[in-house]
């Protein structure tokens, strides 16, 4: 009975579409992928609809059409075969065809067409080929992870630059596709410090090794890069296991900056600043896995730089390192900085 209802639902918006290919809509219920009878009779019909809404370069309509009817859609047969049409016929052969195909607006297109795991590596490989803009799609970069395509992810990241729009046209020969037609978002590598938050362990050592310098030489070295996302790209150096000491001489070069304590002014909240940054960078060696005699130097150096601003940050490190060491030994490490002549300036 549901097969039926449904069938007859969506067959009145396959009838709108044949008298308004713009037509907007919008559905709270789905096919269920169980129901096959009933997606075999649905597609049968909406066929023409989607060759029409291909002819007219419609991809808005077609993602909605997709996204909003089906379940699942990448286990659709008709769907699956239908966007390689769309991706490696209709969009590679003619780029006039892409000036209304959009990165941004149609990533769920390009989601729904990398899903399938029998076929997601090749096709990335392919959509990269026919596009290297495709690079800029959040999943194609998850796929491109797990594929463990070494190559590529090298060839990227190689420059130990960023990667950005102008980079991407170098790549490119320094030519300019039509896809090429998003806001400029500045990468650290080859894909987005959320991914790296969640992926780092697909990287090689000496993948790691690239991002890191990426990470402390130029994506967090950039002022055009917000502040949380350099609080993330922090977050990242800590899954970066590989390069643990060079992200603690990154770290000692951003506490050089830091005075010593001197001053009792405090800093109310946890404002995303140029200050707390510095701050956080300050203690993210007590958060890596280190080897005793590096903690012992690490709780030294954060008695030396802690002051009123950034006292409720080193407090935390502090936290954390006292996890790592026997209770005996911290609460001595402790007690002496109490003694010292720096806690009362604290206020």
């Amino acid at each position: 009975m549901h097969s039926i209802t449904y069938v007859y639902s969506f067959l009145f918006i396959s009838s709108c579409f044949e008298c308004d290919l713009t037509f907007d809509f919008s559905l709270s219920i789905k096919i269920s992928k169980s129901y096959k009878i009933a997606h075999q009779l649905l597609t049968e019909q909406l066929q023409e609809t989607f060759t029409k809404l291909l002819e007219n370069n419609y991809y808005t309509q077609i993602q909605n059409l997709i996204t909003q009817i089906f379940e699942d859609p990448w286990c659709i047969s008709f769907i699956d075969q239908f966007l390689e049409k769309l991706f490696f016929h209709h969009l590679a052969i003619n780029e006039t065809m892409l000036t209304t195909f959009s990165i941004d607006q149609h990533q769920e297109l390009i989601r729904i067409f990398l899903k399938n795991p029998e076929k997601c590596f090749e096709r990335v490989k392919k959509l990269l080929e026919l596009d290297i803009a495709y690079i800029y799609v959040d999943y194609v970069q998850q796929r491109l992870l797990f594929s463990k395509n070494v190559e590529y992810i090298d060839h990227l990241i190689q420059d130990e630059k960023c990667l950005t729009l102008t980079k991407l046209k170098q790549l490119n020969g320094n030519v300019e596709t039509k896809l090429m037609r998003f806001e400029d978002k500045k990468l650290p590598g080859f894909t987005t410090v959320e991914n790296l938050l969640f992926y780092a362990n697909y990287l090689t050592n000496n993948q790691q090794l690239k991002i890191t310098n990426i990470l402390h030489n130029d994506y967090l070295e950039d002022k055009t890069v917000s502040m949380s996302n350099k609080f993330k790209a922090i977050k990242v150096l800590k899954h970066l296991k590989t390069t643990y000491p060079l992200t603690l001489k990154w770290s000692e070069k951003i506490a050089t900056k830091i005075p010593s304590v001197s001053s009792n002014v405090s800093r109310r909240g946890r404002g995303a600043n140029s200050q707390s940054f510095a701050d956080i960078a300050l203690c993210l060696p007590a958060m890596l896995d280190l080897f005793k005699s590096d903690i012992l130097k690490i709780f030294d150096s954060l008695m030396i730089k802690i002051n009123a601003s950034n006292a409720k940050y080193v407090s935390d490190a502090m936290l954390v390192i006292s996890r790592k060491l026997i209770d005996e030994q911290f609460l001595g490490l402790y007690l002496k900085f109490v003694k010292s002549e720096q806690f009362p300036k604290l206020g």
